[in-house]
């Protein structure tokens, strides 16, 4: 048996594994993401419904609770922070995490964390070489 699985991967080309690690490490790199911003999302809705909230609560408010709630909601540009409270009470974070987000996050995360190392090191040569060569006019 351990002959024949070694036949089988004997007969796929080296081109076909390292794409076989590539997209496993995609896939790998992808859910890894996706758990990242999930864990994100819960951390978010569980700070909200941490909040106290009482003039979400009902009728159970004072008379200037509900003043400042009616004003709030006719002069305010800003969200009801009772409707935030309530979406994050009633809505699952997994459905707010989309799969194709976390797929973009998983590819461009690399990219930008390699384009800042670089920016700081150019930056810091710049520097030097400012400072030793005199460069933009400086006297």
């Amino acid at each position: 048996m351990l002959r024949q699985v070694a036949g089988r991967i004997r007969r796929y080309s080296a081109r076909s594994r390292c794409w076989a690690v590539l997209c496993t490490i995609v896939l790998l790199s992808w859910w890894w993401e996706w758990v990242r911003i999930y864990q994100t999302v819960v951390a978010v809705k569980t700070a909200k419904l941490a909040q106290d909230h009482p003039e979400c609560s009902g009728g159970s408010g004072s008379v200037w609770t509900s003043i400042k709630s009616y004003l709030r909601w006719h002069l305010s540009w800003s969200h009801d922070p009772c409707e935030q409270y309530h979406q994050a009470l009633l809505v699952d974070p997994f459905w707010e995490v989309n799969p194709l987000m976390a797929l973009a996050a998983a590819v461009t995360r690399p990219c930008v964390t390699i384009v800042e190392l670089a920016s700081v090191e150019w930056g810091g040569a710049y520097v030097f070489c400012s400072k030793r060569y005199r460069l933009n006019g400086n006297p």
